[in-house]
């Protein structure tokens, strides 16, 4: 035994030779049967001859005795170990550790291996499971991240578009586990003491900006996430109950959402998923700038091409635009359908405002015939809806969306979407006529006579 000052009967946990130096080794010593709780880390680098030991940094403690040590597979001297209750990693061959367990319970880490394709931590424990701490490669470099004092964006791993598949679980098992979030993740260092809201433009190879994100960046590491879909669609906000139903709450800011139950239509208010390729991002923390630059991986089992990807997201992208115009034409309708309730109470006690309550009432009357071509206004946000009334354009568009690239495969769209795409848009033209006929005759002839009586205009 050449290990120095080795209390007696420990308990060898376990012995990882290095992949980078054949001269190298390193040994974890268990003596916590001996009453013995300290952890015992030791370092060969002449194949045994002599040991060091290397274990500052884990404070001593009932669980610091440890179970086993590892050796990253890209960085020499990168040591991830694992305790009783935790899991410690080291930088600099051991010579000083620093906790991992993140979000992880207090649990025995008995087993640490790095999945060299992605980057990964796996965790196995005693009694509490398996874990992955995902894409650990931003610790390869925290050293230089952290000496440069300034924010600093790690490296980005390539991010694979996966199809998602969809099935029902007939067993049942003991073990369940939690996918990582879809997706690419950018993970970036702030400097200690500082904390700022970071805004992300996702960029694509042609230029165009695909995406912006914001998120909260606080003094250390942040990761955040790209889910690799374009913006979002824009979300409408209902300010008006539903004709004849005035028990419809709205909420504390004065408006509710568009909640349409039908076909779990949410799906299609997401953005398209971007086709696989190269992609930058531009992130701003405070007054710098830092960027990177990815790939977006094709799913290597989709039996779609490039040329099906691109055509079906081209298809998308129009889609999500129409719905946009809908949505902006819906929030348009429901101001000016407010603010002439809120005239209508206001000169309710006039007796010589007959003519502009008539007008007005007329104007919501033509307002509710061109809203009601665009999304089903007796909805209230009950499930029963979607067996009430049939859907409209924001419906229709949104279910379209959603079956054309959010949840199928990698195949450019079908002849009958392409059809029910056609049939769409006419009525969308016929809508967008109706729109603007509404605001350019009728509501400028009632925002004339409000003009005259010195009153606010209606939104037009």
């Amino acid at each position: 035994d050449n290990s120095p000052n080795l209390p007696p009967w420990g308990t060898i946990a376990n012995i990882e030779p290095s992949r980078f130096d054949a001269a190298t080794a390193y040994m974890t010593v268990d003596l916590h049967q001996m009453a013995d709780f300290d952890p015992y880390i030791y370092r060969t680098n002449d194949y045994g001859e002599s040991w060091t030991r290397i274990n500052d940094g884990i404070p001593p403690s009932p669980h610091s005795f440890v179970h086993v040590v590892r050796e990253d597979h890209t960085r020499p001297g990168m040591l991830y170990a694992g305790t009783d209750n935790s899991v410690y990693f080291s930088l600099d061959d051991g010579a000083s550790w620093h906790p991992l367990r993140i979000n992880m319970p207090p649990a025995p880490v008995y087993w640490l291996t790095t999945q060299e394709r992605f980057d990964d931590l796996v965790i196995g424990t005693y009694g509490r499971g398996f874990y992955i701490l995902d894409d650990v490669s931003p610790l390869r470099t925290l050293d230089e991240a952290v000496a440069n004092g300034t924010p600093h964006l790690f490296p980005i791993r390539d991010a694979y578009r996966w199809v998602t598949r969809q099935g029902i679980k007939a067993e049942r098992s003991h073990v369940t586990g939690r996918n990582p979030r879809y997706g690419a993740n950018f993970n970036v260092y702030v400097p200690e003491g500082s904390s700022t809201q970071g805004r992300a433009v996702v960029i694509d190879a042609a230029g165009d900006t695909v995406r912006t994100l914001s998120t909260r960046l606080e003094s250390g590491v942040n990761r955040f996430y790209w889910d690799l879909r374009h913006e979002p669609t824009r979300r409408a906000r209902i300010r008006t109950a539903p004709p004849g139903l005035p028990w419809v709450p709205l909420g504390p800011d004065g408006w509710r959402p568009l909640r349409t139950w039908d076909l779990d239509l949410n799906a299609g208010q997401l953005g398209p998923k971007a086709v696989p390729g190269t992609y930058r991002i531009v992130l701003t923390v405070g007054e710098e700038s830092l960027e990177g630059s990815f790939e977006v991986l094709k799913d290597p089992d989709s039996d779609g091409t490039m040329d099906d990807i691109r055509t079906q997201v081209a298809m998308s992208l129009e889609i999500r635009d129409e719905i946009n115009d809908v949505v902006d034409m819906i929030n348009q309708l429901e101001w000016s359908r407010k603010q002439m309730e809120d005239l209508d109470e206001m000169l309710a006690s006039d007796p010589t405002a007959s003519d502009v309550l008539r007008e007005s009432a007329a104007l919501q009357e033509a307002a509710i015939a061109v809203e009601s071509a665009l999304f089903d206004i007796y909805l209230t946000g009950a499930r029963e809806d979607a067996f009430r009334n049939p859907m409209k354009l924001y419906g229709r568009l949104s279910a379209l969306a959603q079956d054309v690239g959010h949840w199928g495969a990698d195949f450019s769209p079908t002849v009958p979407q392409r059809e029910v795409h056609q049939v769409l848009r006419e009525r969308l033209d016929a809508a967008r006529e109706a729109f603007r006929l509404l605001y350019d005759d009728q509501a400028n002839a009632l925002n004339e006579e409000l003009r005259r009586r010195k009153l606010p205009t209606i939104i037009s």
